[in-house]
Parts: structure tokens; sequence; C-alpha cells
């Protein structure tokens, strides 16, 4: 993956191709770090995400209160952050 504009662009003159691998190097671990915790999360919550499906699933929409309601999530609690 590259972030940075393709060679010959104007505003990366002087910018070794060193300094642009170490820059897509930090992009793609950012990425990838990213990626892992996003995943936990959604496994870590799997049981929330069921039930949200579910009320989905038997309501076809849903309004804020009723997702929280259906994941088991006190509304106080998530304001509190």
């Amino acid at each position: 993956m590259s972030v940075l504009p393709k060679e010959g662009d104007p505003h990366m003159a002087g910018v070794s191709d060193a300094m642009l691998g170490v820059v897509d190097g930090e992009v793609r671990r950012i990425i990838d770090e990213c990626y892992a915790e996003a995943r936990k999360l959604l496994r870590d919550n799997r049981d929330k995400l069921d039930s949200i499906v579910a009320e989905l699933l038997a309501h076809e929409t849903l309004d804020e209160a009723e997702v929280y309601a259906a994941a088991g999530i006190p509304r106080e609690a998530v304001a509190q952050r």
C-alpha cells in the first residue's frame, strides 16, 4: 500500500525512496494494528452483535435506544465516556 504521491509529484521533490518506504511501512503498521483491534472488539462483543442482528431480523429497523437495549448496554454508561 502506498499513501504518498507517485514519482514526479512536485510536492515530493527531495524525498528519497527510502523515506517513502519508511512512511509506507508506518502506514501499513498502523492499518494492521487498527484492523487487529477492530477484529478483537468484534470477537469480544459477538454476543451483542448477534442480539442486534436478531432484533433487526425481527423488526427491520431500530432506533438508537433499541440498539442499545438489544445489545444490553445502558445508554447512561455510553454517555459517561
